[in-house]
């Protein structure tokens, strides 16, 4: 009796890649144009409809969303900074008002007050740091993209100042 073979492998449950094909992006797209699934079927008083898919909805550039995301982390590091100085205080004022209806208190305030000035101020600084840096990053982005659409349109987009009549041009 023969020995059995190696049994050949079955099917991969992956999908195939295709050679000289699309690219994933462009294949994206065209499944979404042309994919009879992403049409919707509507039923009204007139009758059946097609509906084609969804416009594609204006992308911004990723450079302007990471800059908002800094400014608006750094904002959120003032505003811990700010809270923690602001605990301070209120620590800062509570053992004052207690140290002046018993004389009996130490001199210095409590070593808390300390830890939350100094955690506060790094936060506060490093967040006004980070807001600066990015809202900068993110101003010169956004000129850049403005120049580079004017280009484009041939017209600006926004009011300028007009320095041979002195007066804003629309």
């Amino acid at each position: 009796m023969p020995e059995p073979g190696p049994e050949a492998p079955g099917p991969s449950s992956e999908p195939a890649q295709e050679e000289g094909g699309l690219s994933p992006r462009l294949r994206k797209r065209t499944r979404r144009n042309w994919d009879p699934d992403t049409y919707e079927l509507r039923l009204d008083s007139s009758g059946m409809s097609v509906s084609p898919p969804p416009a594609p909805r204006h992308k911004t550039d990723p450079r302007v969303q990471q800059y908002r995301k800094g400014v608006i982390v750094s904002s959120l590091f003032i505003g811990v900074g700010g809270a923690l100085i602001g605990g301070g205080v209120v620590v800062l004022r509570k053992w004052q008002r207690e140290e002046s209806l018993d004389p009996s208190w130490d001199l210095f305030p409590p070593g808390g007050t300390f830890v939350l000035f100094t955690l506060g101020t790094v936060a506060a600084i490093g967040g006004l740091i980070g807001a600066a840096v990015s809202g900068s990053k993110l101003g010169a982005r956004k000129q850049k993209l403005r120049g580079l659409q004017e280009a484009r349109t041939k017209a600006p987009r926004r009011a300028q100042w007009d320095l041979a009549r002195s007066r804003l041009v629309f």
